[in-house]
Parts: C-alpha cells; sequence; structure tokens
C-alpha cells in the first residue's frame, strides 16, 4: 500500500519526510508493529501513544501518524534508518471536545424547548473536515429531500447537496417506499456492465 494512497481524502496539518514510500501495515500498538509498517498514534484516557513513537520505529515503522506535534522527547524520525515519515491528522476527539463545549453552552437554550414542547433535543453530531465532507456519504440521500441548514458558511454543505441532486436526477435515482420505508434506487435503467455518468 502506498503511504499517499492511504491518505487520499485524509486532511493532514502537517508532514516530515518523504511521503514516496510502500507500507506493508498499520498498528495503533507498537507492539505490533512489523518493517515497513504506519504507526498510528493517539491519546488515550490511560495511555499516550505519542510516547510510543521510538519503540515503533525500533520495530521497523517507516511512518507515524499522529494526531498532535511530535514533542521533542519523541522525535527520533531524522535518526531513524530508514528514515520515518512524519505525519499529523486532524483530531477527531479535538472535533467532539469542540462540539461537547458548543452543546453545554446551549443547554438553557434546550431546557427550554424541553419546557415548552415536552421534547428535548439530542444531537448525534458527524464530525467532519471540508475534504471529508465533499465524499459521498448515504446521510446525504435523504438530505437532498429533507434538510434544515441553520449555519452553512459560504453555502458549502448546501453547494454539496445541490450537486448531489444534480446527480440523482442524471442517472434517475428513484426513492422507494415500503409502508413506513423507503430505499434507493440508482440508475434504474441502466443495463449491467454500463458505465454510469460522472457526478
Amino acid at each position: 500500500m502506498h503511504l499517499r494512497a492511504f491518505l487520499k481524502g485524509i486532511e493532514v496539518i502537517a508532514t516530515t519526510g518523504d511521503l514516496e514510500r510502500e507500507i506493508e501495515g498499520i498498528a495503533c500498538d507498537s507492539r505490533h508493529v512489523e518493517q515497513n509498517f504506519a504507526f498510528v498514534c493517539y491519546q488515550g484516557v490511560n495511555v499516550d501513544g505519542h510516547e510510543y513513537i521510538p519503540n515503533a520505529i525500533d520495530r521497523g515503522a517507516t511512518a507515524v501518524i499522529s494526531e498532535l506535534p511530535l514533542r521533542p522527547s519523541v522525535r527520533p524520525l531524522r535518526g531513524a534508518s530508514p528514515p520515518c515519515a512524519g505525519l499529523r491528522l486532524h483530531s477527531l476527539r479535538a472535533r467532539t471536545r469542540f462540539f461537547q463545549k458548543i452543546e453545554k453552552d446551549i443547554e438553557t437554550e434546550k431546557m427550554d424547548i424541553f419546557k415548552t414542547t415536552g421534547y428535548y433535543p439530542h444531537f448525534s453530531p458527524i464530525l467532519r473536515t471540508t475534504d471529508e465532507a465533499r465524499k459521498f456519504s448515504r446521510i446525504y440521500l435523504d438530505m437532498t429531500e429533507h434538510v434544515l441548514v441553520i449555519y452553512d458558511e459560504e453555502q458549502f454543505f448546501m453547494q454539496i447537496l445541490k450537486d448531489m441532486r444534480n446527480f440523482l436526477s442524471k442517472i434517475n435515482a428513484q426513492k422507494k417506499w415500503i409502508g413506513k420505508k423507503w430505499y434507493w434506487v440508482f440508475a434504474p435503467d441502466v443495463e449491467i456492465g454500463e458505465v454510469l455518468p460522472d457526478g
């Protein structure tokens, strides 16, 4: 697996070293790292995986994927043999903490809704970067018909839904109902082996 291919569609904050390399596997536990593996490290509840980067490199890791800047105490990348690539990605935990703060800040408004309507609002966040949001997701299908957008900077997400609607129309996609349930049929007029039009 080529390292760049593995990272396709993932927003990378910073890189160190050469990304033009093949990796033989991926491990989140340094004890499972083998030669030419990529070691993925993150902050856990009790253990910080970043502290095990030297162990992973000693075992043959040629790429380190982290959610934090590499601290001097865990930065043996330049001296590794073969040279090791370092990549920093956006932290899902950081996004989750940010959302939890927002939800806490609007708790008063949520209680007001509960007192007025009898319904307590509950959020199921889907946290994505802009690059991740541009990728197709099945939840977008129903959002092309039923969605309430409260805030959308520069109409970013509405454009994604508009493009999705145009593509569904182009392939003549249909939403079929069975009682209160439904499913989508893509390109009902396309024969087996026929290539769908570009979205």
